[in-house]
């Protein structure tokens, strides 16, 4: 036997290989829910939709939290945390999230103590994982206070009219983007279209002042990496729709 990888004659690979594994499993996905209200039938996932603010009524159901499971980047963990978050709300009823916070969190103490003869064999297996929590909550149909918007035809004529520069209709399609109502939720997109409103609408319009508080909402919930993302197409869309003179 190779006494490199052994320990007073008990091989050392296979109780690697087994405290790798336990680490791995350490680390997978998990999420919680506290009742606070009362729980409705479960729903599918995809029908759970996240709020940066509270909608204008709703019920609220109980608490929610997710950690990510995944190895990778950033934005994969919390891809993984935000399915996680949805799963929890989902079997309890409700149809969404007001998020309250996001974060990472280390967990540097996932390790196990094998002896092996007389020797202890010490695994541990730091990493980061990005954690989000949020209050669940039932939102009626009509309840919601959010902008809806039916149909793809719909969704192609407010594109349209975003892009001709109108900033009610770039509100409107920033906050689509900002919900996931009628398209993905995409934040960079929606930062993008409240950056033009806002540059395009009058100061004293509600679309201004809409504008601005939902940009400021959106950004506490974006990486440095997305803000920058979505200034540079706004400016870029800014100087390809700008007639020189």
């Amino acid at each position: 036997m190779d006494k490199r990888n052994s320990v007073r004659g008990i091989s050392v690979k296979p109780f690697l290989t087994f405290l790798i594994a336990l680490g791995l499993v350490a680390c997978g996905t998990d999420g919680t829910s506290v009742l606070t209200g009362k729980s409705r039938p479960s729903i599918s996932p995809s029908q759970v939709i996240l709020y940066l603010t509270p909608p204008v009524q709703y019920e609220s159901i109980g608490l929610v939290s997710a950690k990510s499971g995944k190895h990778g980047s950033d934005q994969g963990k919390m891809d993984d945390a935000v399915e996680e978050l949805k799963k929890q709300a989902a079997d309890v009823g409700a149809n969404g999230v007001v998020i309250q916070q996001t974060g990472e969190s280390a967990s540097g103490a996932t390790g196990v103590v094998v002896q092996a003869g007389d020797v202890p064999l010490f695994f541990s297996n730091e990493h980061h994982r990005e954690t989000i929590n949020g209050m669940a909550i039932y939102v009626s149909p009509s309840d919601d206070g959010t902008v809806t918007l039916s149909g793809s035809s719909n969704l192609k004529s407010m594109s349209a009219s975003a892009e001709s520069g109108d900033p009610g209709s770039q509100y409107t399609l920033g906050m689509l983007y900002m919900q996931g109502t009628g398209t993905p939720q995409d934040y960079v997109e929606a930062l993008k279209w409240l950056i033009l409103a806002k540059a395009g609408a009058n100061v004293k319009s509600d679309t201004y002042k809409s504008a601005s508080t939902s940009i400021d909402k959106l950004e506490s919930e974006m990486v440095p990496a997305q803000i920058a993302d979505a200034q540079k197409q706004a400016s870029d869309w800014y100087k390809s729709h700008t007639v020189t003179p």
